[in-house]
């Protein structure tokens, strides 16, 4: 490859597998190379690539030096990371206000899991005044984007009516579109309404089919315990309606 752009391109190759085996310690080294000629976008992905002990040894110090790089030289997505550092206290001393101002930085320019960070640190008063309104704006737009926290935790506040008017249809909603985008939590709550019949017309096979779905893709989710009980007695009340005549 005769540019650093072609470097990254590599890099990413080796780390999908896309047209070659993958092989993590080939994108590292690719991004590495790519990271020091210039190529900002190189150097948030080796970031994340030491942040992960993916191909490289983990390094949460020298991940957050090369996200602040990528930030500074322009790559919004090293300043989504930088920000997701602050947040977590990974690697840094924890600081929500600077996470907060990174996660705004990233999210005016359209990375759209900032934009749902910086809702769930509006959500929660972190670094930031609480203000609900705000969070579900940011959750909105980011769901709109294919996010699935976004979509999840904008059902929640949509479904409590805090920042916005309830609205537990529309709220359902969200959780059906969050839970097909892989959000466990909705994917439960979803199964307890079809469960329940709150909001939902009873139905015990989709309520199995949804919790079912929650435990597969998070068995250690918050919800988990509720859920393993939940789809017991959605088994057993669909075996019991399978025994009748």
């Amino acid at each position: 490859f005769g540019s650093m752009r072609g470097c990254t391109m590599a890099g990413y190759a080796y780390a999908q597998g896309q047209g070659v085996v993958a092989n993590p310690a080939y994108a590292a080294s690719y991004y590495h190379r790519a990271c020091e000629g210039g190529e900002a976008i190189a150097c948030s992905n080796l970031g994340l690539a030491y942040a992960g002990g993916v191909g490289v040894a983990e390094d949460m110090m020298r991940a957050n030096a090369l996200f602040t790089k990528a930030c500074d030289k322009g790559a919004v997505a090293g300043c989504a990371n930088l920000g997701a550092s602050y947040s977590l206290g990974r690697g840094v001393a924890r600081d929500q206000v600077a996470a907060a101002a990174l996660f705004l930085k990233a999210c005016e320019a359209d990375n759209m899991h900032a934009c749902y960070n910086l809702g769930v640190l509006y959500r929660d008063g972190l670094g930031v005044r609480q203000d609900h309104a705000r969070a579900a704006e940011l959750f909105d737009r980011a769901c709109a984007a294919g996010d699935a926290g976004a979509c999840g935790n904008l059902g929640f506040l949509t479904d409590d009516g805090r920042g916005v008017r309830p609205d537990r249809d529309r709220a359902l909603s969200l959780f059906d579109k969050a839970c097909g985008l892989g959000d466990a939590e909705s994917c439960f709550t979803l199964g307890r309404a079809y469960q329940t019949g709150n909001g939902r017309d009873r139905d015990v096979v989709r309520a199995t089919e949804l919790l079912e779905r929650s435990l597969a893709l998070d068995p250690g989710m918050i919800s988990a315990g509720e859920a393993v009980k939940a789809l017991e007695q959605a088994r057993q009340t669909g075996a019991t309606s399978s025994e009748r005549p």
